[in-house]
């Protein structure tokens, strides 16, 4: 009970309590294979049937969600049955988008509730077994649920100030690796494209472009983003996945490749996972709207867009490449016309050529 009261006390909105257990409520309520008779506790003192529901008035939500949950785990093994209801109340834009929320349960009942989000398990002569086989006395017996919660979110802290540390680490390591790795990528040079390579690239510019733009001049953590944004860079990326690989040169065909990647990871941070629509405008608007958004939008959405719209500059400079940007020509001795080469001796060795040889020195 102790364990059920820290985790409503991290995990759920206390200002959500009172639609859960309704929804709850109506779940059972019109759940024909539950018996109008099955009794489920709502208080440490309190036992009411399935029938008697809407005359509730006061509940303590740790003791009835671990009333629910003994009842789903010993007489509602398979939860597959569940998925039909699953579909009715969310629903997709596409197959592998995110499942939105959109039921009205739990909105019905317009009786308040006194919810009590956190109660204390009854004091017991508790003692626990060390590793070592000893017996000494709980801990938890002397202390308050609060400051027992307390210590569990400290210690939580200290675990994710740990993980976040090593993600940092890991993340330069990362960082110094995409640096390196970026000036490796080959660069384009556009008087060595062949004529259908050239057409090619005039298509990819022309829908490159002002996504490129787009995504490096907007901040979706901090601003708004355009509503069909995401559409059109699937839209761009779908025109682009046979035709890339009839691309002939190696680096425009990398350039291509490697945007379709960007592009397709940054969608999913378009998605209304991050992301909510504000209907009179037609705009979307990142989710800050709880605790558990606000950090969802510091610590995923906005490192991680941040990170792919600078993978989005990087591949916007590989595509307009300035001319003295492009790689030198010095180490390229062009020979036209029979020559004669001198090779560590008095004999002459004759190379023939009726056109133009190019050596790489």
């Amino acid at each position: 009970l102790n364990r059920m009261s820290e985790f409503i006390n991290i995990f759920i909105n206390e200002n959500k309590t009172e639609w859960l257990i309704k929804a709850i409520f109506e779940v059972i309520q019109n759940d024909e294979k539950i018996d109008k008779d099955k009794p489920f506790d709502i208080t440490l003192s309190e036992t009411i049937t399935k029938k008697n529901f809407n005359n509730i008035t006061e509940i303590e939500l740790p003791v009835f969600l671990l009333s629910v949950l003994n009842f789903i785990i010993k007489e509602r093994q398979d939860n597959t049955k569940g998925r039909p209801t699953f579909e009715l109340w969310h629903k997709q834009t596409g197959k592998k988008s995110t499942w939105k929320f959109v039921s009205l349960v739990g909105t019905s009942n317009e009786r308040t509730l006194n919810v009590k989000a956190i109660i204390e398990a009854p004091t017991t002569t508790a003692a626990s077994i060390e590793d070592n086989g000893k017996t000494v006395e709980d801990e938890n017996s002397s202390r308050t649920p609060k400051e027992r919660i307390e210590e569990k979110i400290l210690a939580s802290g200290k675990a994710i100030a740990d993980a976040w540390e090593k993600t940092m680490e890991s993340l330069a390591v990362d960082m110094e690796e995409n640096q390196a790795s970026q000036l490796e990528k080959p660069s384009l040079i556009i008087k060595k494209l062949s004529g259908n390579d050239l057409i090619f690239l005039k298509k990819f510019r022309e829908g490159a472009k002002p996504i490129f733009k787009y995504c490096i001049e907007n901040d979706p953590s901090a601003e708004v983003t355009d509503l069909f944004l995401s559409d059109n860079i699937t839209n761009f990326i779908d025109s682009w996945r046979f035709d890339y690989r009839e691309i002939e040169d190696y680096a425009f065909r990398t350039l291509v490749k490697d945007s379709i990647d960007v592009l397709g990871e940054y969608t999913y941070y378009l998605s209304d996972r991050f992301l909510r629509l504000i209907p009179d405008r037609n705009i979307l608007w990142f989710r800050n709207e709880s605790w558990e958004e606000g950090e969802q939008l510091r610590n995923v959405l906005q490192p991680e867009t941040y990170r792919l719209r600078c993978e989005i500059r990087n591949l916007y400079l590989r595509l307009y490449p300035l001319p003295e940007e492009e790689p030198k020509s010095e180490n390229t001795t062009i020979i036209q016309q029979q020559t004669n080469v001198v090779q560590n001796g008095d004999n002459n060795i004759n190379l023939t050529n009726n056109g133009t040889m190019n050596i790489k020195m």
